[in-house]
């Protein structure tokens, strides 16, 4: 049987908090590695076809909130990625990807260590001899490895962080993994036209039981014309195993006011998110656990979108927290 990769710092999850936090241990000359299960970064950030239309998901447009996405805009504006909208609501402007979502986390991880399809299964904690986690890890061919970190930092939504490493379920304050994310679920149209598309992109409760619409055709006006239906937090639980057609009858029926949805889509598609929006965030910015020994102190940490930073979006929590974790710098 070979021998378990060794690295000090293991970063799991590349959506942004994996991908900050990884980028901060680059700049310092670390011994680190990103793993991730999916075949590219972003995390729930993703941007998904329908047939040539395209929407974002997790993350429609970037806003300037605090300086950290004043920092994450400058350089993406930079690297000529992204570009303002006029969105609407209580939005206003923002800024969104004309290549989508996930134009903007391959860029980020594009100078990184990360290596995608590998999914974290387990967490061992040290066992004090060797003063390292021991991660088992599946590829998508189902071959199981085996690596000892130094530090592991897990980015993961928590309740897939709790499933992990459950010895990390005691810092939650009380807080249980399932109550932590509200469900959503979302109906996606490619439009028969594009003679009514409106100049905004954001629609904030056109109707019961709908929290809002995203007119995709704003970010992406040289795609077909597409829009984004989301339900609202209550509404989403109760359709949330329904079949395809229930839900979306139940939301075509609600929208069906708004001039641009007035026909039938070329196509539809119903999402699931099982982790949308954080309801009740961990009271904490992040948590870290210590393992002393006779030559230092191993850690293990989690951070990201689920803990409560003070911020107004997603995207800033994520940020925020990965930011708290490296100004704490547990591992010095």
């Amino acid at each position: 049987m070979s021998r378990p990769e060794k690295v000090e710092f293991c970063v799991v999850g590349a959506g942004f908090s994996g991908l900050r936090v990884a980028e901060a241990l680059r700049q310092q000359g670390s011994d680190y590695v990103v793993l991730d299960k999916g075949r590219s970064p972003g995390g729930r950030a993703a941007t998904r076809r329908i047939s040539e239309a395209r929407v974002d998901h997790g993350i429609p447009w970037l806003t300037r909130t605090s300086g950290l996405s004043d920092e994450l805009i400058d350089r993406l504006r930079e690297a000529d990625l992204i570009e303002r909208i006029f969105v609407g609501g209580t939005v206003g402007d923002a800024w969104s990807c004309p290549d989508g979502i996930n134009s903007v986390t391959k860029h980020l991880a594009s100078s990184l260590n990360v290596r995608f399809s590998e999914r974290v299964e387990w967490v061992e904690p040290p066992s004090g001899r060797g003063g390292r986690a021991t991660l088992r890890i599946s590829d998508a061919d189902g071959r199981t490895s085996t690596l000892e970190a130094r530090h592991t930092i897990i980015t993961a939504p928590v309740p897939q962080a709790i499933e992990m490493a459950p010895f990390l379920g005691g810092q939650l304050g009380g807080v249980e993994p399932g109550e932590i994310y509200e469900k959503a679920v979302l109906g996606l149209a490619r439009l028969q036209h594009s003679g009514e598309i409106p100049d905004q992109a954001l629609f904030e409760n056109p109707a019961d039981g709908i929290e809002s619409v995203i007119v995709e055709s704003v970010k992406f006006p040289d795609r077909p014309p597409s829009v984004t239906i989301r339900c609202d937090p209550e509404t989403s639980d109760r359709l949330f195993d329904e079949d395809d057609e229930v839900a979306w009858q139940w939301m075509a029926e609600r929208v069906a006011g708004l001039p641009f949805l007035t026909t039938e889509p070329e196509e539809r598609q119903v999402k699931r998110w099982r982790y949308s929006k954080p309801a009740r965030p961990v009271k904490a910015p992040f948590v870290t656990l210590g393992f002393p020994d006779k030559s230092g102190t191993a850690t293990i940490s989690a951070c990201g979108d689920s803990f409560e930073t003070g911020a107004e979006t997603g995207l800033e929590a994520a940020l925020g927290s990965a930011q708290a974790l490296l100004d704490r710098d547990p591992w010095s």
